[in-house]
């Protein structure tokens, strides 16, 4: 496993989730109740694509990217999970409002996003990558507000390496230079 989805799962793990409800967002593959510390949840369905590339078979069937709304009851998620899926999605306004259709009134959701990552599989469908202040835009323009930003690194300071050999200017007044990706936690508004 890489360093940068050890920080996720390390993450999960000091989660306790206690919850009448949980929507997974592209959980086939890695389900969200086996990685985290506590589990008391009494509804909990798997959103994916039809085929999903690997893993259990979805509950409800839904793109993120899609214009149309699903047919699944609005605003009915306590909790909602949508890990490693950003990357993705071609279209993120369109994603995470739909994302906000699922999720409760104060409903939490836990999303993350990378910033530096390779291309990877499916390559034909590794669309994006997004700063700070994209990840911070794209949830305000649909009604979440973030709670908590765990910024993911990576090992030593190869990245700021990389971009003053390249002779890269980044922003003096940043201090997260060495920052691949983000984990957030949210609050639908």
């Amino acid at each position: 496993m890489s360093y940068y989805r050890d920080q996720l799962e390390a993450y999960l793990k000091t989660l306790d989730v206690k919850t009448p409800n949980c929507l997974d967002i592209g959980g086939s593959q890695l389900p969200i109740k086996k990685r985290v510390r506590s589990w008391d949840v009494k509804e909990y369905k798997i959103l994916d694509l039809q085929i999903p590339h690997k893993g259990e078979k979805p509950d409800i069937i839904y793109d993120l990217n899609s214009m149309s709304v699903s047919s699944e009851k609005p605003n009915q998620w306590h909790t909602v999970f949508c890990l490693e899926v950003m990357e993705y999605i071609y279209n993120p306004l369109r994603a995470i409002q739909n994302i906000r259709y699922f999720t409760k009134m104060d409903g939490i959701l836990y999303i993350t996003f990378p910033f530096v990552y390779p291309h990877h599989n499916p390559r034909k469908e590794d669309y994006l990558r997004y700063t700070e202040w994209g990840v911070i835009k794209l949830m305000r323009m649909s009604s979440f507000k973030i709670e908590d930003i765990i910024y993911r690194y990576g090992r030593g300071n190869n990245l700021v390496n990389f971009y003053t050999s390249e002779g890269m200017r980044a922003s003096k007044d940043y201090a997260k230079h060495n920052a691949i990706g983000f984990i957030i936690k949210a609050k639908a508004i």
